[in-house]
């Protein structure tokens, strides 16, 4: 245990990105609260999350059962409604085992019990993620790719830093806190934050700025390619 930790107490390490640090302090701004407090209480949050998931999914199978019970009995000589009930019953039944094992992600499903139409994000829970944020917080969460945790304040991060690569940066790598923005004019915030970027934020644009300057000339090179095969 590090000599400054209280007793009782353990420090953790955990990996996160530049964006998703930068979307937690956003996020405690947003709420008045600081990232550590955040931090504490994720364990209790993401257990109310994920129970509310479920409790969705048990509301939706409650409805499909209750309609699949009304089915009339009066069509079961014909094929394709007798094998669809059986099938429509056994789908409800994989979805009940899994609520009961509180799979949140779908992780229990086999390849062929996933529908290649299923149109949510990369799994069950981040789906219901991304479909509670575009309900409860519009203003803040717009789809794009990935998990919906790396989609938080891209509007307010461009609005910030006008869109400028270097000032970008500055915020992610917290040089400069978003608060410390808040009372400076629109048109003086890319030289404020350019002016306060550390030298290890610098060298890390230019690596970046290098880095797709690679990957445009691979891209160019693959395209000019492609072109004189044709």
């Amino acid at each position: 245990m590090d000599k400054d930790t209280p007793s009782g107490w353990n420090r953790v390490v955990v990996s996160l990105s530049d964006e998703e640090l930068l979307a937690l302090r956003l996020t405690a701004m947003r709420y008045g609260m600081d990232g550590h407090s955040i931090l504490r209480m994720s364990t209790a949050l993401f257990m109310i999350v994920a129970e509310l998931q479920l409790a969705d999914r048990a509301k939706c199978l409650a409805d499909a059962e209750a309609q699949i019970h009304n089915f009339p009995d009066g069509l079961d000589h014909l094929a394709d409604a007798f094998n669809g009930k059986g099938r429509i019953e056994e789908a409800l039944w994989t979805e009940k085992t899994a609520i009961e094992a509180r799979d949140i992600t779908g992780a229990t499903f086999s390849d062929g019990q996933w529908d290649v139409r299923f149109t949510g994000n990369t799994n069950l829970f981040e789906a219901f993620l991304e479909r509670m944020l575009k309900d409860l917080a519009p203003d803040v969460y717009e789809y794009s790719l990935g998990s919906p945790a790396s989609d938080l304040f891209q509007d307010q991060i461009e609005e910030l830093t006008q869109g400028d690569d270097l000032a970008r940066m500055a915020l992610l790598k917290n040089d400069v806190h978003p608060r410390e923005l808040t009372n400076i004019p629109r048109e003086e915030r890319v030289a404020f934050l350019r002016g306060r970027c550390s030298d290890a934020t610098r060298a890390a644009h230019k690596e970046r700025q290098a880095m797709f300057a690679n990957l445009d000339l691979v891209i160019k090179g693959a395209a000019d390619g492609g072109q004189t095969d044709a």
